[in-house]
């Protein structure tokens, strides 16, 4: 991690605790009841709900392992898996901006090309999207014929939601697969990014980011079965994180399991389009917003707060683990390198 973004996470996570030191204060009474709820919630719970966290990075592992099959060096099951539990703990740190450049780190250390895997984690970003939107569409859909009442009192609201994530899904879609919308774009930030523009040292990564995607983009979605697989995989992972507002309220309220399930798409659906680090505080209002509807606003602030802390805390914590025992191997590769150059260097000198 650079200076820089050291620094910027720095002001994020600063504004954020500000932030959530305002929201205490203005709601202590029910933050302080959400916390006695957190305290009373079952050992059995807790550990169900630090379960479905983890299994989240199962499927994230088997989706950048089946994403580099095709490659010479194929990533296994476990280093998918690592990679993914490693991109955690500098979402975390980062509040999302470093954890896509993480990804691309961790898998050139696997034997990856840079370009490659950088083609393959937005390609990766895009089929989440498009899971978050089609997962979000047909709950609200579903919500809505049902006569949900906390989805048919802001319908409005989340169809602009449904809407907004239908752009820029089929944005990213198109420009995976379109080679000329690839080459416009890169033509136009030509044109906008010339040398002696306030910005031109980043028409590169432009270039480089915009060309990569394309290519790997078109490689998968030439392969239907493959992008299927992706797909599929990424609605399970998100799946497992959905279920963990049910196993944390469950002990306390008796909910349906597939109700909790598609009002959590929805939520996440609409936090994702709503511009935040991370989805920090977007996330939680709309959450509270739809759950105060039918369990109180100390449960719903409860459940918030533990969804937050399973989908980014507790991988964060995972996380450091693996990514101190990566900084170890990689140093330790490093000196054995050292130490068989030395020698090499011993015996010709001998000769």
């Amino acid at each position: 991690m650079s200076k820089k973004e050291l620094r910027n996470s720095i002001i994020k996570w600063a504004v954020i605790f500000l932030l959530v030191y305002l929201a205490y204060i203005w709601q202590q009474d029910t933050v302080d009841k959400a916390l006695g709820i957190i305290k009373n919630m079952p050992v059995s719970s807790t550990i169900i709900a630090a379960i479905m966290s983890l299994v989240y990075f199962f499927f994230e592992g088997a989706i950048i392992s089946r994403m580099t099959m095709f490659e010479k060096n194929k990533m296994t099951l476990w280093q998918g898996i690592c990679c993914g539990v490693y991109c955690a703990f500098y979402k975390a740190a980062t509040l999302g901006s470093a954890s896509g450049f993480a990804e691309i780190y961790y898998m050139n250390s696997c034997g990856v090309p840079v370009s490659k895997g950088t083609g393959m984690t937005l390609t990766q970003y895009t089929f989440q999207k498009i899971a978050i939107g089609l997962m979000g569409a047909v709950s609200f859909v579903t919500l809505l014929l049902t006569h949900e009442k906390g989805i048919t009192k802001y319908a409005d609201y989340m169809a602009l939601g449904l809407v907004a994530i239908t752009v820029i899904v089929a944005f990213l879609m198109f420009l995976a697969a379109s080679k000329w919308l690839a080459d416009l774009i890169l033509k136009l930030a030509r044109k906008i990014l010339k040398e002696g523009s306030r910005f031109h040292d980043k028409l590169e990564l432009i270039e480089t980011n915009v060309t990569a995607f394309n290519e790997e983009g078109r490689n998968i979605l030439g392969r239907k079965k493959e992008a299927v697989i992706f797909l599929l995989l990424n609605i399970l992972k998100l799946f497992s994180w959905y279920t963990i507002p049910w196993i944390v309220l469950s002990p306390e309220y008796e909910l349906n399991p597939v109700r909790i399930v598609m009002l959590m798409a929805l939520t996440n659906m609409l936090g994702v389009v709503m511009i935040a680090p991370a989805g920090l505080g977007t996330l939680e209002f709309v959450f509270i917003t739809v759950f105060t509807t039918f369990i109180t606003n100390e449960s719903a602030a409860a459940a918030a707060i533990l969804y937050r802390f399973y989908s980014l805390i507790f991988p964060f914590i995972i996380g450091a683990f693996f990514v101190a025992a990566h900084k170890k191997s990689r140093n330790a590769a490093k000196n054995a390198e050292l130490v068989d150059i030395e020698e090499e260097a011993d015996l010709k000198n001998c000769g």
